[in-house]
């Protein structure tokens, strides 16, 4: 049964809208992929936001059911761990739903949907905000739910505010002022989220060292600042720095291999600068606004192990 539940793997790429999940997304698919067993000789089996579970998770593609439903939880595992092969089969699950997700009038049947009071809300008030904190998921349900059935784990991605900012500056006509509300407080969301499985973490760990075995780490993070080459004094520092990124998530994942050549291959680098999409006013308004933020995002407190890859820049 343990090698079953070990044998899927779920992992969800945690991050805020703009925090640049369609560029990082196929850099850990890449990796997924490149992936066999060691004692089956088998390929790993990947699977990238497979509609069954987005279904289950959000509410998408018309789903009535509670999240909770066993009946819904039942499908989702059937559907993505069969036990075909008596769970013998390495299958990994990839989901990157943003935070928030989708438009406030976004044809698709969210649960809860993206909520305009949150535009003219405080960080604290969106973060206490029980639509906000299940929307597009209730992460901690997520975890309690899920992970009694898999290996459940987390890997936050952290794009500087200014470029997370302004990644979507002119979308939707929302003001960069309400965006930024709504933005910090779902950092906020997901800060206290990581700080509940760091607990969790300890809580396994503390039984785990009793029984000889240390569980595995239940997040970690990747600091997208740290992929761009613009941020590197030559292409060799880049390349050192992106294959020391694939190490440490390899080892975090517990997957064999952290030689994957083509990793990188889809990877863009955005050309805007933040300061001239913004504006002058606005980047005022961010510049303050990141001071809020100070001490709390990046959740280096609560994730990640020290390395150098993993100094996430505000």
């Amino acid at each position: 049964e343990q090698l079953k539940k070990d044998n899927c793997q779920i992992i969800y790429i945690l991050g805020v809208e703009g925090a640049i999940h369609h560029g990082f997304t196929p850099i850990l698919e890449a990796l997924a992929k490149s992936q066999v067993d060691p004692n089956t000789g088998k390929a790993y089996e990947v699977t990238y936001a497979p509609k069954v579970l987005r279904s289950a998770l959000f509410g998408l593609y018309q789903e009535k059911r509670d999240m909770d439903d066993p009946t819904l939880i039942a499908k989702v595992f059937r559907e993505l761990c069969p036990e075909t092969d008596d769970g013998k089969t390495k299958r990994i699950i990839i989901e990157d739903s943003s935070f928030p997700s989708g438009a406030m009038d976004d044809p698709r049947s969210y649960r809860i949907r993206r909520q305009a009071s949150w535009m003219t809300s405080t960080m604290e008030e969106v973060a206490n905000d029980e639509l906000a904190i299940n929307h597009p998921v209730n992460l901690k349900k997520f975890y309690e739910l899920y992970s009694q059935h898999a290996n459940v784990q987390f890997i936050l991605l952290n794009r500087p505010f200014l470029e997370t900012m302004a990644s979507h500056a002119n979308d939707w006509g929302e003001e960069v002022a309400g965006r930024s509300n709504m933005i910090r407080g779902f950092m906020l969301i997901l800060k206290r989220f990581l700080d509940h499985l760091r607990q969790e973490e300890e809580s396994n760990n503390s039984g785990g060292m009793r029984g000889g075995n240390k569980k595995k780490a239940l997040s970690t993070i990747v600091c997208a600042d740290k992929i761009m080459s613009k941020n590197y004094e030559s292409d060799y520092e880049a390349t050192m720095a992106r294959q020391h990124i694939l190490d440490y998530l390899t080892k975090f994942l517990g997957w064999p291999s952290s030689r994957c050549p083509e990793c990188y291959n889809t990877w863009k680098e955005s050309k805007k600068d933040p300061a001239k999409v913004l504006g002058e006013k606005n980047l005022g308004l961010m510049l303050n606004d990141m001071k809020e933020l100070e001490g709390m995002w990046p959740p280096l407190d609560v994730i990640g192990s020290g390395l150098p890859e993993q100094q996430c820049s505000l």
